[in-house]
C-alpha cells in the first residue's frame, strides 16, 4: 500500500483498514509505504488510510491470489467541496439556490463529518420551517409534497434526528409517506406513479428500517420493475426514455430493501456502465455522482467514474451538470459519492430510541462461551445466524476458538459488514467435538454499534 500526499511525497504513520473495520492492517512507514500480509478472499474492497483526523479511501478488486497493489493519495477534492457547501449558506439557513431541495442532499453529505455542526444546524431549521401541519414538507410557499418529504425525511435523520422529533402530535412524515403510496405501489409527485418519486420515498421508508409497504399487493419495487425498460434503464415515467438518474436511484433502492442483484438490478447496472463514453465518464457531475453510488450500492467497481468526477469539480470547488456553474444539489452528491458512499446512508429503527445503524458500517459482536458441562468441548467453532454469512469478516473475527474445558469461560470478537438495509435480529452459534447438536446464545435486535452475545454450554 502506497500513501502520497498532495505534493506526492509519503506520507508516513497512516493507520491502513479494510472495509472500515476497526482492525488496523498496518502503519505506512517514513515513505509511505506498508508491506504485509492480508489475507483476502476474491471480492471488492475498500482500504483506507486515516492520519490527523482526516482520511482518504479506494476501492480495489481481488480477482486471483497474486499480490495486490494499491495507491491513496490524501487530496483536498472533499475538503474543498465541502467548504463551498458551508460558505453558500445563506442567513436563513439555505444553502445554494435549490430551497428544500437542495439542504436535504446538502445535509446528506454534510452527516459524514462531525465537523460543521452550526451549518447544519441552520440547515436543519430552514427544512423543519418547511414543514406543514400535515408533516409533509415542501418547496418554500407551496403545499406538501412527496418528494420534499422523502428527502427532508432523510436528511434530517442522517443528522441525528429521529422520526418523532420531527412529528406533529402523534403523526409522524413517514405516516405522510405512507398515506401516499399509489393503488399501482408508487409514489406520485403529480398524481401518477414515476420512478422518481417512488425511488426517494423508499429510501426514506428503508431508512426507518421498513419494510416497504404494500397497496393491492403492490410494493414501491414492484411499480419500479413494471416501468423498467428493455435496455435495463428507468424512466421517469411509464413509457418514457430511460434516464441515468432515475436508474441509479432505482438501483439504489433495489440495493437498500435487498432485492436480488441478478436479474432487474443487473440489467439495470449494465444500462449505467454502457452508457460512459470512451474515457469512461457520464455526461455530468449530476449523473456521475449518481452512477458512482449506484454501482456502489452493489458492491460494484465505481473507481473509474470517480476519477471522472474527480476532473469534474470547478474552478470554485463545486460541482454543476452545466460544467460551468456549482450548484448545492451536485456538490452534495458529489461529496457523497467522492467519500464512497451509497444510500441510505443510515438505517434507524421506527419507534426506537434513535440508535442507528449506518449501511456499509462494521458491527462488533462480543461472544461470551462458558462450558458448564462435565467434559472439554473441543474445536469450538462460533457462527451468527440470522445476517448473510458473507457479510462476517473472517480475517478480522476470531471464529474458532479451540477448546474450552469444564468451566472455563472464552471470549470472541466477530465483526460484520452490514451491508443491507433493515432490522436483523441475530444470535451465535457454537459447534463443538464433545457437544451433540449446537448450542445457541440469546438473540439481539440489531440497532447498536456494538453487541454482546453469550453462550453456555452444558451437555454433559
Amino acid at each position: 500500500v502506497e500513501v502520497l500526499g498532495e505534493a506526492g511525497t509519503g506520507v508516513n504513520n497512516a493507520e491502513l483498514f479494510i472495509n472500515n473495520s476497526p482492525v488496523q492492517i498496518g502503519i505506512t512507514d517514513n515513505e509511505g509505504l506498508f508491506t504485509g500480509d492480508v489475507g483476502l478472499k476474491k471480492g471488492s474492497y475498500t482500504i483506507t488510510a486515516r492520519k490527523d483526523g482526516e482520511k482518504v479511501s479506494k476501492s480495489f478488486i481481488v480477482t486471483d491470489y497474486e499480490p495486490q497493489s494499491v495507491s491513496l493519495a490524501f487530496n483536498s477534492i472533499v475538503a474543498n467541496a465541502v467548504q463551498w457547501l458551508v460558505s453558500n449558506q445563506g442567513s436563513n439557513g439555505e444553502i445554494g439556490s435549490h430551497a428544500v431541495w437542495g439542504n436535504s442532499f446538502t445535509l446528506m453529505a454534510l452527516s459524514l463529518s462531525e465537523e460543521n455542526e452550526g451549518t447544519k444546524q441552520s440547515a436543519m431549521d430552514y427544512l423543519l420551517a418547511n414543514q406543514k401541519e400535515d408533516t409533509g414538507f415542501s418547496y418554500p410557499g407551496f403545499d406538501s409534497d412527496i418528494l420534499h418529504t422523502a428527502l427532508s425525511t432523510i436528511a434530517l435523520l442522517v443528522n441525528g434526528q429521529t422520526i418523532e422529533d420531527f412529528a406533529k402530535g402523534s403523526v409522524t412524515s413517514i405516516d405522510y409517506l405512507l398515506d401516499g403510496q399509489e393503488d399501482d405501489g408508487g409514489f406520485s409527485g403529480w398524481n401518477t406513479s414515476d420512478s422518481d418519486t417512488t425511488s426517494w420515498a423508499s429510501l426514506a421508508l428503508l431508512s426507518v428500517g421498513g419494510p416497504l409497504p404494500t397497496k393491492n399487493g403492490l410494493s414501491p419495487t414492484d411499480f419500479l420493475l413494471s416501468v423498467q425498460n428493455e435496455d435495463g434503464g428507468f424512466p421517469y415515467g411509464a413509457g418514457q426514455d430511460s434516464g441515468l438518474d432515475y436508474t441509479a436511484e432505482a438501483i439504489m433502492t433495489f440495493a437498500a430493501a435487498s432485492y436480488p442483484k441478478e436479474g432487474s438490478a443487473d440489467d439495470a447496472l449494465s444500462f449505467i456502465v454502457n452508457e460512459k463514453d470512451n474515457a469512461g465518464c457520464l455526461s455530468n457531475a449530476y449523473t456521475t455522482a449518481l452512477g458512482a453510488m449506484a454501482l456502489e450500492a452493489y458492491g460494484g467497481d465505481s473507481a473509474e467514474l470517480l476519477e471522472c468526477l474527480e476532473q469534474m469539480q470547478l474552478p470554485d470547488n463545486g460541482f454543476g451538470r452545466d460544467g460551468e456553474n456549482s450548484n448545492a444539489v451536485d456538490t452534495a452528491l458529489a461529496v457523497i459519492a467522492l467519500s464512497g458512499k451509497t444510500l441510505p446512508l443510515i438505517v434507524v429503527e421506527q419507534g426506537g430510541d434513535g440508535d442507528a445503524i449506518q449501511v456499509e458500517s462494521i458491527v462488533q459482536f462480543n461472544v461470551s462461551i462458558t462450558n458448564n458441562g462435565k467434559v472439554p468441548a473441543n474445536d469450538v467453532h462460533i457462527s451468527l445466524e440470522g445476517i448473510p454469512q458473507d457479510w462476517i469478516l473472517v480475517g478480522q473475527s476470531n471464529l474458532e476458538l479451540g477448546e474450552i474445558r469444564s468451566g472455563q469461560t472464552k471470549e470472541a470478537e466477530i465483526f460484520v459488514e452490514m451491508n443491507g438495509a433493515g432490522v436483523y435480529s441475530i444470535k451465535a452459534i457454537v459447534s463443538a467435538v464433545g457437544v451433540l447438536g449446537d448450542v445457541y446464545s440469546n438473540t439481539l435486535s440489531l440497532d447498536i454499534a456494538s453487541a454482546d452475545l453469550s453462550v453456555n454450554i452444558e451437555r454433559d
